[in-house]
């Protein structure tokens, strides 16, 4: 489900700038069109007036935007939206926002740049980042925006920026309204009047809505522009229709035939926001995935076991989606998928931002497979990776309840799934962690669902799961590239095959489940 996160600032009146007619009153009709019809999460108000909202100073909105953007709180398909109307100036080749206190003469240390707002933006971890930009002056334009974006291109998240009308004009206000003609027809557009689900229908509707007040209320010219990457980009998903699907899945398909594949997931993503099982964009995030991870300039595919897309490919007409849907990992973070994820306010230390996944988030995310396991391995960070596959195998089961796995469970898994967790531990190991690795040297100790308990304590030994005789506690494990071959994953193996939370590896009724895991990997 697509989360959306809102910031509104209108300032109508400045303290060194001339003021600007009902900008405030357009910031509180954008935010009870984001609240109110939309349903938007979390809205953030910002205006010249006290009325329990933050006041626009520089400082407040740096420190707010700097507060917002300590760790992600935010997901691929996510869309954060920034909506400004205010004084703005362009001034040594960057366009800048000015806050109620800014001023003309010192604009380096008293307006904010733009480039800083969206930096800033890009940390929140939404995938989509929209800006409503009604920048105003009567004497100084904002000139060629399209120019200052394109040397300032960021490539996540990817950025829809609309100004509220084309370089060469002015934005106006429509008295009879108390609005501004760009805030008053972007509620209609993306609300329940125009339902504009997509940009390209936000950007049709804004271009001849906004002309028709202008003209009805006998202004001058005014026509919106827009700068975006994917026109098709679904902005409203509960307005999105069968063909606004279409179009996005093109889109998808376009953006991954050029090798972009980051923008390709984060398309089909929005897809899945849509419907969450499609199966198009479920297989499609499943081959993008592999493609990133096995692509030259991220790691090159081992030769000792059977290559991971020609496993995959063998396996396709097993796949099903309900399989693919249980195909595990979020966001990588060191953060536990379950804690709430908290940030203060410029004004206070209230609690305004909490994560708590939905089970609807979590199916979404499932989707995006196993990337935390391949991020915390990337960096060694072996603890939570081990962590991570015991979490991914009790997804995959549907056993996050219980806790650990049966033997019923281990014989249905996929050859398939475990071959693309082996996979991303040997690479990210130097061939040193895996379970092919553990496989390996159980089957050279002649090991079998049969064995013994003297064979487990060597195969256990050889590993180093026991030590001097004395077996390991899983806090006493190497959790370090230098521990002997084979040591991981340790808690995917043991701690999810036995119901004993305090286990350590000598408990011997692990070694029936661990022959039976490894032994899918046939």
């Amino acid at each position: 489900m697509t989360k959306n996160y809102a910031i509104a600032i209108g300032i109508s009146e400045y303290e060194f700038l001339k003021p600007l007619e009902y900008a405030t009153n357009d910031a509180w009709l954008i935010n009870k069109l984001f609240r109110e019809e939309l349903e938007f999460e979390r809205v953030f108000v910002f205006t010249d007036k006290n009325r329990q909202e933050i006041i626009s100073t520089r400082a407040n909105l740096l420190k707010f935007l700097t507060d917002l953007s300590i760790e992600p709180f935010l997901e691929t398909g996510d869309n954060f939206w920034f909506f400004f109307r205010g004084h703005g100036i362009q001034h040594n080749g960057y366009n800048y926002l000015m806050p109620v206190d800014g001023k003309l003469t010192d604009i380096e240390n008293t307006a904010i740049p733009i480039s800083e707002i969206i930096k800033y933006l890009n940390n929140c971890g939404a995938g989509n980042l929209v800006l409503l930009l009604d920048i105003f002056d009567e004497k100084i334009k904002i000139e060629s925006p399209q120019q200052h974006f394109i040397r300032t291109k960021l490539n996540t998240p990817e950025i829809t920026t609309i100004f509220a009308h084309s370089p060469s004009q002015l934005s106006y206000y429509i008295p009879v309204l108390q609005y501004g003609a760009f805030a008053y027809a972007l509620a209609e557009a993306l609300g329940n009047q125009g339902q504009c689900s997509s940009v390209a229908k936000l950007e049709k509707y804004l271009q001849h809505r906004v002309s028709q007040l202008v003209q009805q209320y006998h202004k001058a010219e005014q026509t919106p522009y827009l700068i975006t990457p994917v026109l098709n980009r679904v902005l409203i998903p509960k307005h999105a229709s069968q063909q606004d699907i279409t179009n996005l899945k093109n889109s998808a398909l376009q953006a991954e035939s050029k090798g972009e594949l980051e923008a390709a997931k984060n398309l089909w993503i929005q897809v899945l926001n849509i419907v969450a099982t499609d199966s198009d964009a479920i297989n499609a995030l499943q081959r993008i995935y592999i493609n990133q991870l096995y692509s030259t300039n991220n790691c090159k595919q081992s030769s000792h076991q059977l290559s991971l897309v020609n496993s995959l490919a063998q396996n396709n007409d097993k796949i099903s989606t309900a399989e693919y849907s249980n195909i595990a990992v979020a966001t990588a973070s060191n953060q536990n998928n379950n804690s709430q994820i908290v940030k203060h306010s410029p004004q206070n230390n209230s609690n305004f931002i909490s994560k708590k996944k939905t089970p609807s988030d979590i199916q979404i995310e499932q989707f995006v497979t196993y990337e935390q396991l391949h991020n915390f391995l990337k960096v060694q960070n072996w603890k939570e990776a081990d962590k991570a596959t015991s979490k991914l195998l009790l997804e995959i089961s549907g056993r996050e309840k219980e806790g650990w796995l049966n033997i019923a469970t281990i014989n249905k898994f996929d050859s398939h799934t475990l071959h693309i967790i082996d996979q991303i531990w040997f690479d990210n190991s130097n061939g040193n962690f895996g379970f092919s690795v553990q496989k390996q040297i159980w089957e050279s100790l002649d090991g079998s669902q049969n064995a013994d308990y003297q064979l487990w304590c060597e195969y256990c030994d050889r590993i180093g799961w026991r030590v001097n005789d004395n077996w390991c506690f899983y806090s006493s494990l190497n959790f370090d590239i230098a521990a002997p071959r084979g040591h991981f994953p340790a808690g995917g193996i043991i701690n999810i095959i036995t119901p004993w939370k305090g286990w350590n590896a000598g408990v011997f009724s692990c070694a029936t489940g661990f022959s039976t895991l490894i032994s899918q990997l046939e």
